[in-house]
């Protein structure tokens, strides 16, 4: 019994040092360190709250516990002996130990999307489903925010792995980590894939930061852990997904991407003056008499910003006339500080006096 309890301590600490590990770092270097520089990547504009980490961080505490203690009684009990764990890896060779993980990201794939589905059944989703679901803009914290009945169902996967398929405790542990990576990415609420994974077929087979950042924001559809088929199979995957997907992925990869970030920023934050500002002193200090690169930001943020329809329906209407004079760029702002509710002051009327026509 004592060899159970500091073995189950000791797992614990693992489950703690893999959470700071990978969970930590990634949400200090988007959240806090380079925030401003990766504003394209951010999936939802919402700010996150402390008290919203908080309970993440907390939930995330407790699962670590459930989640240990399922593992211990199948690998440090009698039990184990009837899993099919080995020692020794030339007892089905390294080609296996190599495949069976992607074999049990598979297994636990098609696991995760039943058992999820059947955790968003009316009766349970409100009964635990739900606390992992408080948090609709999530963060690297919430991929262990689960109430303790679902922290059990998902804490199963490893001991049913070890009933089903061959398992060296080294692809164990690898799994776990693998797995622990993708969730967190999941939870990231930022998109960083690379450029070259939308044209390429992994895109049609792998789940993103986007993909489950829907599942979150919408709270139906995209049930799949890391792969996209049960959803496309079955036809649960959120039809918004690949339009989200490019529109993030547009921001992210246009020219002067940093220029973008601290325009986009200005823009979500409501500081339209500033942002104005900027517009004018790179693209009318020589007086030259252009629009272009105002229209063209303004093209490209109006799917961030939070517009009634019939004010961005306006705001188009303006973008396409074909002849883009200060008349338009006047209307433009007015209608825009009107959405944003900032007042006509000195500052804007000495702006809009600075523009050379």
């Amino acid at each position: 019994m004592e060899n159970f309890i500091e073995n189950y301590f000791i797992v614990i600490i693992l489950e703690l040092i893999k959470y700071c590990l990978v969970a930590v770092p990634l949400f200090f270097f988007y959240y806090i360190r380079y925030r401003k520089d990766f504003v394209a990547n951010k999936i939802q504009s919402e700010n996150i709250s402390v008290k919203d980490i908080k309970k993440e961080i907390y939930n995330s505490t407790v699962v670590f516990s459930i989640i240990s203690l399922l593992n211990c009684l199948i690998l440090y009990t009698p039990l184990v002996n009837y899993t099919l764990i080995y020692r020794d890896i030339s007892d089905y060779s390294i080609i296996w130990l190599l495949l069976s993980i992607p074999a049990g990201l598979l297994i636990h794939d098609t696991y995760f999307y039943w058992m999820h589905r059947l955790l968003h059944h009316k009766k349970l989703f409100r009964r635990a489903h739900i606390i992992h679901h408080q948090s609709t803009n999530p963060t690297p914290f919430a991929s262990y925010s689960f109430h303790y009945l679902e922290a059990i169902v998902e804490g199963l996967i490893i001991p049913l792995l070890l009933f089903i398929i061959p398992l060296h405790p080294n692809a164990v542990y690898s799994f776990v980590v693998f797995s622990f990576i993708i969730n967190v990415y999941g939870h990231l609420g930022y998109e960083i894939a690379p450029k070259w994974f939308r044209s390429s077929f992994l895109f049609n087979v792998l789940n993103t930061s986007t993909y489950h950042n829907l599942h979150h924001s919408h709270g139906y559809g995209n049930y799949g852990l890391y792969f996209r088929f049960w959803d496309k199979i079955l036809g649960t995957e959120n039809p918004e997904y690949i339009r989200l997907y490019d529109e993030i992925q547009d921001r992210r990869f246009i020219k002067n991407n940093q220029e973008y970030n601290q325009k986009y920023l200005l823009i979500r934050n409501k500081q339209l003056p500033q942002y104005i500002q900027m517009a004018i002193q790179k693209e009318y200090h020589q007086n030259t008499p252009t629009l272009s690169e105002f229209i063209s930001d303004l093209e490209n943020l109006l799917p961030t910003t939070s517009m009634p329809k019939d004010k961005l329906d306006k705001i188009r209407h303006y973008l396409a006339t074909e002849e883009k004079d200060y008349h338009t760029f006047q209307s433009l702002m007015d209608l825009l500080f009107s959405v944003q509710r900032i007042p006509e002051n000195e500052d804007l009327i000495l702006l809009r006096n600075q523009l050379k026509f």
